[in-house]
């Protein structure tokens, strides 16, 4: 052994209390460290396949309004894979006991398999693509349906322009952008009895909202 290792090992002899104390916090940092890359991967892991999962939409941009034509101009532009144009707006729910609730109309594009944030059937059925005039079917969100004990058949009575229109509930899905389903940031937490999200075909959301051939979201 060197005469500098024998110093070395008198030194940390005469000082074994902060040498165990440096190697503890060293220690402790390698595995924060470690278990914060873990958790980093894990988490990037997890986000990349949701995405990829629900073909979800890395951008969205609202606008007034854009006529659909627009969406095939967007699609051309470099480094875009895909664009969908759609609509959504609030609408005041009409309620027997008069409280007040918001449904969030948004409008989906069939068929579901390569819409942007693509929507997951839990009950019920998905909306039709083509349906008679005056009658809107619409999937809602698990939490609304549960929360006022609706059924499939149901009708939501809502305003629209100052029209009212109706609703037939045909099933219940999840959305990936509404899993934490909130009207807006002034919100602290979800309340499912006065707001949910109404999922239909989005000629119909047109239609309702007097918007035909038009939207004021792109993904």
């Amino acid at each position: 052994m060197g005469i500098l290792s024998k110093k070395i090992l008198r030194y940390i002899g005469r000082n074994f209390g902060q040498f165990l104390a440096a190697s503890a916090v060293v220690m402790g940092g390698i595995i924060v460290y470690i278990a914060m890359s873990s958790s980093y991967y894990s988490l990037s892991n997890s986000m990349d396949t949701f995405y990829r999962d629900n073909n979800f939409a890395d951008y969205y941009f609202q606008v007034v309004k854009a006529p659909q034509s627009v969406v095939k101009q967007i699609e051309q532009q470099p480094g875009v894979k895909r664009v969908t144009g759609r609509v959504q707006r609030d609408l005041s729910i009409i309620k027997e006991n008069s409280e007040r609730a918001t449904a969030r109309v948004v409008g989906y594009n069939l068929p579901m398999d390569n819409e942007l944030n693509r929507l997951a059937l839990e009950k019920g059925r998905y909306f039709a693509e083509n349906q008679n005039a005056g009658d809107v079917e619409a999937m809602v969100d698990v939490k609304y349906l549960a929360a006022n004990q609706l059924d499939w058949g149901d009708q939501v009575a809502a305003v629209a322009d100052g029209k009212e229109v109706f609703f037939t509930v045909v099933g219940s899905a999840m959305s990936p952008e509404f899993i934490y389903a909130m009207k807006d940031s002034a919100d602290m937490l979800p309340d499912a009895t006065k707001f949910g999200i109404f999922m239909m075909e989005n000629g119909q959301a047109q239609q309702i909202l007097n918007m035909p051939g038009h939207f004021n979201q792109v993904l």
